[in-house]
C-alpha cells in the first residue's frame, strides 16, 4: 500500500510546515540516485531480484539517471 511503513528503512529529512502545505526539507531525487542505483544492483548481484527483473531494475536506473 503507497505511503504504509514497511518498518525498513530510515526516514530522510522531516515534514514540512503543515499550515503552507510546504516541505522546506526537500531533497532533489539526484542527490540520492546513485546511491538508490548502488543498492538496487547490490540486490540484483546478491539474487534477491528475480533474475527476470535484473535488465528492469538496471533500466529503470539508467533511465533515472539520464
Amino acid at each position: 500500500m503507497p505511503g504504509s511503513s514497511t518498518g525498513s528503512g530510515t526516514p530522510q529529512g522531516s515534514a514540512g510546515d503543515p499550515t503552507t502545505g510546504t516541505d522546506s526539507n526537500l531533497v532533489p531525487y539526484s542527490d540520492y540516485l546513485a546511491q538508490y542505483a548502488a543498492t538496487a544492483q547490490s540486490e540484483v548481484d546478491r539474487e534477491l531480484i528475480p533474475a527476470d527483473d535484473h535488465q528492469l531494475v538496471r533500466e529503470y536506473f539508467q533511465i533515472l539517471g539520464s
